[in-house]
């Protein structure tokens, strides 16, 4: 009987030490020497306390325990990895933070380049054209611009929509024929049919300054019978263009 017993649990413990090598070979190197290395520690303890069965059952009870180690070496091996998954990311948003705040300052930084560059430009406008002046000559009686005069005064407003700190002064006349209050009605009307067409092309009217003069800047020669020529000259708007008065007294 007592060999029996003997050879019983001879056979377990081969069978337990095979389970326990099988199941090792399905952990890595690590958790496969803990298995043993418990699954040893357990065969001993219970052979001590309980003989070759006691054995066998504190060999089995040793992996067991061993799993749970290898567990928690799992769950401390993966809380590890997050934490430096969560350490690399805030890494990463705080260099785009900084990397948006560099941004933001060069954006910045361009902005007032371009607004010094902008002033520079316009300086050098400023004094690069004097007190420019041109004629628009109009019919007898009508203050309606001609088509010839179009190009002229769409390149005016070209210039002036490009650099607000330039002005332009209109003034309207007539020739001497007819009542004197009629030529000063229709040289105003001639004005503000320059101002107009400058408002339309989107310029402010704030740099526009416009009157009329009626008869009284007459360009005609002192001959007692003036030619057709003559008063062709009269029939017209002259156009100045100057800096604004912020620029003039800037620039005193």
């Amino acid at each position: 009987m007592k060999k029996t017993l003997i050879a019983t649990s001879l056979i377990l413990s081969l069978n337990a030490f095979s389970v326990a090598n099988v199941h090792a070979a399905e952990k890595t190197k690590e958790e496969s020497k803990k298995e043993l290395i418990g699954f040893g520690s357990g065969a001993l303890a219970g052979g001590a306390i309980g003989g070759p069965i006691g054995a066998v059952l504190g060999g089995i009870f040793g992996i067991l325990i061993a799993d749970d180690v290898n567990d928690e070496d799992k769950k401390l091996a993966q809380l590890e990895a997050l934490n430096a998954a969560e350490y690399a990311l805030s890494q990463r948003d705080n260099e785009i933070i900084a990397l948006q705040g560099d941004i933001e300052k060069l954006h910045h930084a361009k902005k007032q380049q371009y607004a010094k560059l902008k002033a520079a430009q316009s300086a050098e406008v400023l004094e690069a054209i004097p007190n420019i002046e041109t004629n628009i000559q109009f019919r007898t009686a009508s203050f309606v611009i001609e088509n010839e005069y179009e190009s002229q005064l769409n390149t005016l407003a070209s210039l002036l929509k490009q650099y607000p700190d330039l002005r332009v002064s209109v003034n309207g006349f007539a020739d001497q024929r007819g009542d004197s209050k009629y030529n000063k009605v229709l040289s105003e009307q001639r004005a503000n049919a320059i101002a107009d067409y400058l408002n339309a092309k989107g310029v402010e009217t704030s740099q526009i300054d416009y009157s009329g003069f009626g008869e009284t800047q007459t360009q005609l020669s002192a001959s007692a019978t003036p030619s057709a020529e003559e008063y062709f000259f009269d029939r017209r708007a002259t156009l100045k263009i100057i800096p604004s008065q912020q620029n003039m007294t800037a620039a005193k």
